[in-house]
């Protein structure tokens, strides 16, 4: 589906800024479907500070997918039905070892 794209990694490591362009592809094109993927040390994503914030936001945008932490079995299925694994980087330093990244690259998902 070339109108399906996936984003596995923690809010910090650019949620805002996905959202804030993924609307805007979303206004443009309406079949584009955003996968997000992630993890939390903490019993539930509820209780996790970085997660909470954003779960309501996932529940009522149109076209937002929230799947939680994922087997590594689920998350290769997820990453080879997406087209692109979009990862905005608000970190002035930038991520030089995502493993999200190369996971992507390894099932065949361009990551941008």
């Amino acid at each position: 589906d070339p109108f399906r794209f996936i984003y596995a990694t923690r809010p910090s490591s650019g949620m805002a800024i996905l959202l804030r362009v993924f609307k805007k592809l979303r206004e443009k094109e309406n079949r584009c479907k955003l996968i997000i993927c992630g993890y939390t040390i903490y019993e539930s994503f509820e209780k996790d500070p970085e997660f909470n914030p954003w779960l309501p936001f996932f529940k009522e945008e149109e076209g937002i997918f929230f799947r939680g932490s994922l087997s590594k079995k689920e998350f290769a299925e997820e990453l080879k039905q997406s087209s692109l694994m979009l990862l905005p980087n608000s970190d002035p330093y930038g991520e030089n070892a995502c493993i999200s990244a190369i996971e992507s690259q390894a099932a065949g998902t361009p990551p941008i």
